[in-house]
């Protein structure tokens, strides 16, 4: 049977961007819960009758944490989030597309409010909408993850932003520490985000 050599055991590792339930591993990674309930939230009340959720893979915990930020963002709006409004793909541009394309062909038209989990999904959803030409349809998007051409966009794309840099320099803390021996405090850290509302 394969042992672990030592040196293996001694490997640092730092887990970035999502992580296994109950892991006790050095972990970097953005709040996503917080800042996509706080976006939600302030969007919801203009769209209590329709808001769907595109999202990945559900056993990832970015999907299952941006997923409860959306439940509690409708939540605080006073929206009981309805089954159907959430989809599920994975998180490659074209399962955007494709979950975008079947949702428009299911009610005939574009969803009139629309969160993706991430930008590789908005990225097909903007992909059919310009193909079709739906850029000027009356829907309201927003999104976790956000890109300074979203500035440049006739259509207004409300987000939550990371910090990237910070991102960055955590991982770097946490394995530079691990790798001189000493034992980083916290050990995991959950970095803020912040919102970029575009619709005014």
């Amino acid at each position: 049977m394969p042992t672990i050599s030592s040196s293996a055991k001694q490997l640092p590792v730092v887990l970035f961007d999502r992580y296994p339930n109950e892991s006790a591993l050095p972990l970097v990674m953005t709040d996503s819960i917080t800042p996509t309930a706080e976006l939600i939230a302030r969007i919801a009340p203009q769209h209590r009758d329709e808001f769907w959720f595109l999202g990945g893979q559900p056993r990832l915990s970015p999907s299952r944490d941006r997923l409860a930020g959306f439940t509690q963002g409708l939540a605080q709006a006073g929206i009981e989030l309805r089954p159907e409004w959430v989809i599920n793909g994975n998180y490659h541009p074209s399962s955007g597309y494709e979950m975008f394309a079947a949702l428009c062909a299911r009610l005939g038209r574009p969803p009139k409010a629309l969160f993706t989990a991430a930008c590789g999904l908005l990225e097909g959803v903007l992909r059919y909408m310009s193909q079709h030409h739906l850029l000027d349809s009356d829907i309201h998007l927003a999104s976790f993850d956000d890109h300074y051409l979203y500035d440049s966009l006739s259509l207004r794309i409300d987000t939550v932003q990371q910090d990237n840099r910070q991102l960055a320099w955590h991982c770097y803390d946490l394995i530079s520490q691990l790798i001189d021996g000493n034992t980083p405090e916290p050990l995991q850290r959950y970095l803020p985000a912040t919102l970029q509302f575009r619709h005014r």
